[in-house]
């Protein structure tokens, strides 16, 4: 112990104390101060990361989005699944569709609206905002009522 951190004659004036004080208090405040600001900074840079996609690439997904119209272009709230992963979510008003956390690679994304279903395939990359751009119904998809893979022979 050094002599700075030895207790005063003071202390001892009426005798010795029951609890003598602890010599190392200084540092485990100071080490407990500076456990609290590393969780907090720790815990914010997660929240950053987050936010950021980086995150997402750190662990390999992406963000799926994209726009389902009718046969004439217009937006149709449809079922939007990804196949191969058993994901369902809804159009909005727009036709518009989001997929988050969705693992890095090639998915089959189906989409089903009334009688008719069409299927598009999609690539993932980690850490980004994938497109999968406006998946559309052709004419006649209404009138068979069947899934038809795009590309695929009738």
């Amino acid at each position: 112990m050094i002599f700075e951190e030895s207790p005063s004659l003071e202390l001892y004036k009426k005798g010795i104390p029951e609890k003598l004080p602890d010599p190392h208090r200084r540092k485990k405040i100071l080490w407990g101060a500076i456990s609290a600001l590393m969780v907090v900074v720790l815990v914010l840079g997660g929240i950053r990361m987050k936010q950021s996609g980086a995150l997402d690439w750190l662990t390999g997904k992406g963000t799926l989005t994209g726009v389902v119209v009718d046969d004439f272009h217009r937006p149709i709230p449809a079922d939007v699944y990804l196949l191969d992963l058993d994901r369902s979510t809804r159009c909005d008003e727009f036709g518009r569709f989001t997929f988050e956390g969705v693992p890095a690679g090639t998915h089959t994304i189906l989409i089903a609206y009334r009688v008719a279903g069409r299927e598009y395939p999609a690539q993932v990359f980690s850490g980004r905002i994938n497109d999968a751009g406006t998946l559309r119904f052709l004419p006649g998809d209404f009138d068979h009522g069947w899934s038809q893979a795009v590309n695929a022979l009738p």
